[in-house]
């Protein structure tokens, strides 16, 4: 009832500072940082009441992204929220330190059969499944009509691809929120992480396949998978350097660990991207050092051949509550409602379709693997969230492919929206079922 009495003040404070004539205006010049705060208070107020359903918090969150977003009450001028996406910056290298810090080898290697399993399955069952429902139900998807059929196979392809991608920022999140720990969730996590990386030289592969196939002037790119190798390999090196100096920092220093987290993710991601503009800047070569991966491969680093793992782990979970409020609030008000409304038919076919290849995987893998019953059954549950790279993937057939590029990325932004919506309720009610809820230990540090 508290909550419900505080949430009906600040969304009348912030109504009134919206409509306030400017003349009179409580702060005129603090928008941005009132909107930031309104908005990690608001979402908060909704994770708790979602939590009491026993609904993920971080689908109360995106709910109230939503409301209070330009779709709903429109609380939110684009320019406001196109200030607000540094939020994202941060948030995404924040948790790619956490998910990095959270795979232990000794733990992996114990599970690396159900692991290897499930990636190869995943992949495979997802890929051809979609590539199979596009080329057969063709005539029922509206811009896939009057495609030729190489252009079909082209589409099928993509769809599949995007398909496989998941939201380690889901998993983590749930798992942090759950104090979740065990042989299911180490899985979930280990395979979300290892496919976000796997996806992204997937659709390099199809992409230039693609357009080397529409295109009789375009040929395949060796070199362009060449380059792709040696920036994946200096981010690496890169993530590696950041740990050892994360690491020394925690056994000499130890002060504000946290504090020096959060900056050190703002400065992951703005010093690689100044990096990436300096050198095809000035030595006129395409080079792009990929901050998630130096961020993973910093915190694997510092878990797998540091001490200081627990306290580093620690110290993230001290510092992520805010940011993770304002990361799946902001990921809510960029829901389009109107493209979810629009393709709301299509949209949740090839959810089902994409969930049931999720479920056949995690049962067959399940079994090779020599997985728990309980766990093959629930497998599919915990792969359904997609956020961050599958939305890249769905801007970037926009703009590789300008003839239908438009339409399909619509279609599959629209599909991701309902999966992470979806998703987080899947993965808290698995691992809630196999009895992983509240059992993760703690460091103090």
């Amino acid at each position: 009832m508290k909550e419900l009495v505080l949430l009906i003040i600040i969304v009348a404070l912030m109504q009134f500072i919206l409509t306030a004539p400017d003349d009179v205006a409580v702060f005129p010049d603090a928008e941005l940082t009132f909107g930031f705060g309104f908005l990690l208070v608001a979402a908060y107020i909704f994770g708790l009441f979602f939590s009491r359903l026993n609904l993920p918090k971080i689908s109360g969150y995106m709910i109230a992204g939503i409301i209070f977003g330009p779709f709903v009450l429109d609380f939110f001028s684009p320019e406001i929220i196109s200030n607000m996406t540094v939020i994202n910056q941060l948030a995404l290298t924040f948790i790619a330190l956490n998910a990095g810090g959270e795979l232990q080898i000794k733990e992996i290697a114990a599970r690396k059969s159900r692991i290897l399993w499930l990636i190869f399955l995943l992949i495979t069952f997802i890929f051809s499944g979609m590539m199979t429902f596009v080329i057969i139900f063709k005539q029922f998807i509206p811009f896939v009509q009057d495609l030729s059929g190489i252009e079909t196979v082209v589409v099928a392809e993509l769809i599949g691809t995007i398909s496989i991608a998941r939201s380690p920022s889901s998993i983590i999140a749930i798992m942090q929120e759950c104090k979740a720990h065990g042989p299911y969730s180490e899985v979930v996590l280990g395979v979300t992480v290892a496919m976000d990386f796997i996806v992204i030289l997937i659709f390099a592969i199809v992409v230039s396949l693609g357009e080397a196939a529409l295109s009789p002037l375009q040929s395949f790119d060796l070199m362009f998978f060449a380059g792709v190798g040696v920036q994946v390999i200096c981010s690496a090196l890169s993530g590696i350097m950041i740990g050892a100096g994360v690491s020394y920092y925690i056994k000499k220093v130890k002060l504000n660990l946290p504090v020096l987290l959060i900056i050190l993710a703002f400065l992951i991601y703005n010093v690689s991207v100044f990096i990436s503009q300096i050198i095809t800047q000035y030595l006129d070569i395409s080079f792009h050092l990929e901050p998630l991966l130096i961020a993973i491969t910093a915190g694997f680093y510092i878990q797998n051949f540091t001490k200081e793992g627990p306290r580093f782990l620690n110290s993230i979970e001290r510092s992520a509550l805010p940011i993770y409020v304002l990361f799946f609030a902001m990921a809510g008000m960029v829901i389009d409602m109107n493209i979810l409304k629009d393709m709301i038919v299509i949209g949740a076919v090839i959810v089902l379709v994409r969930g049931s290849m999720a479920w056949l995987s995690g049962i067959t893998a399940g079994k090779l693997s020599g997985a728990p019953k309980a766990h093959g059954r629930l497998y599919g549950l915990g792969f359904i969230t997609q956020a961050g790279v599958s939305i890249g993937l769905a801007q970037e057939v926009i703009r590789r492919f300008p003839e239908w590029g438009m339409t399909l990325g619509v279609l599959m932004i629209a599909v991701i929206n309902f999966n992470q919506l979806i998703g987080p309720i899947t993965f808290k009610y698995s691992i809630g079922k196999l009895g992983e809820i509240g059992s993760k230990k703690r460091v103090e540090g």
